[in-house]
């Protein structure tokens, strides 16, 4: 009797391949700036893709220099047949992009779930099943939940595979839920990115990072003597643990980052250019720096 003869694992014993790109999911409320940091990938990498599902993106057409994919705009025989056509294109395309975009995970969520009752709903009426037995093209069933489950977790499951073998940098965006929490210490709104929880824990445990995006913003007086204002506005990262939401940060991004652009993040020098096109930085600090001695002296006179 003959042994089939194979490769012995232990003569592939190597060194840990050093592949110098990064994957995770950035989450936060609409408007916050999500889109924004992704387009700033055209600044820091020669090539740069944003896969969009918005075809009306405003926050896309700002940045000229930006390449995207309005996937929406191309979809042909359902979501699924669109993701499983893009899957394939970017595994037997050549290694073009450093970074990829994926705009965002929520958006493919709502969309892949619409495809699903669609697709069971077509089933039953081909079964020609009566009335009553129809599936709801409302109310998903708790079936239709688990195939979204799968669906998405493989999807991002081979994204990643592509995005290591191709070696681009692949980041997605999300939305946010919160809900109140209450453990240890701490009683309050939790944050985390809206998706399945399947497909969260993939992301989690298979991803590098996973960091929310909020902003501030400061309401301050530009020039003395004059009623001309401008509200600034700061975009945050926030990449450490924290008690209200869910982060994770393999990556070695800073704790938290200011006005977030894709280079900063990685850490490497880029500039920073603010939306307040008429106004330096050095004014918008100085005013932010006066306002703030202002609201402490009209405190102190005020518990005289």
């Amino acid at each position: 009797m003959t042994t089939a003869s194979r490769t012995s694992l232990l003569t592939k014993i190597g060194k840990p391949n050093n592949v110098p790109v990064s994957s995770g999911i950035i989450y936060g409320s609409t408007g916050v700036g999500k889109t924004h940091l992704l387009c700033t990938a055209a600044d820091a990498f020669d090539k740069a893709l944003i896969i969009s599902l918005d075809r009306y993106d405003e926050t896309l057409q700002k940045f000229k220099n930006v390449e995207y994919l309005d996937l929406i705009s191309h979809t042909s025989g359902g979501v699924h047949a669109t993701m499983q056509g893009l899957l394939s294109e970017l595994r037997s395309a050549p290694a073009t992009w450093q970074f990829v975009g994926f705009d965002s995970v929520s958006k493919l969520v709502h969309l892949t779930k619409q495809d699903i009752v669609a697709e069971e709903r077509r089933k039953d009426e081909q079964a020609k099943k009566p009335i009553y037995q129809l599936h709801d093209a409302e109310i998903p069933e708790q079936r239709d939940w688990q195939r979204l489950s799968n669906r998405l977790t493989n999807y991002f499951w081979e994204l990643r595979r592509i995005a290591i073998s191709k070696g681009f940098h692949l980041w997605m965006t999300a939305w946010e839920r919160n809900e109140y929490r209450e453990s240890g210490d701490y009683s309050g709104d939790w944050y985390h990115p809206d998706m399945p929880a399947e497909l969260t824990r993939l992301i989690l445990h298979e991803y590098g990072f996973c960091s929310r995006m909020t902003t501030t913003k400061e309401a301050i007086r530009v020039r003395e003597g004059t009623k001309s204002k401008v509200k600034r506005v700061t975009r945050h990262v926030f990449t450490s643990e924290a008690r209200d939401s869910q982060t994770k940060n393999r990556i070695g991004f800073p704790e938290r980052c200011s006005d977030p652009t894709v280079a900063l993040l990685l850490g490497e020098e880029a500039g920073l250019t603010l939306e307040e096109a008429d106004f330096s930085e050095e004014e918008l600090d100085e005013a932010v720096e006066a306002q703030n001695i202002n609201e402490s002296d009209v405190q102190e006179n005020g518990t005289d």
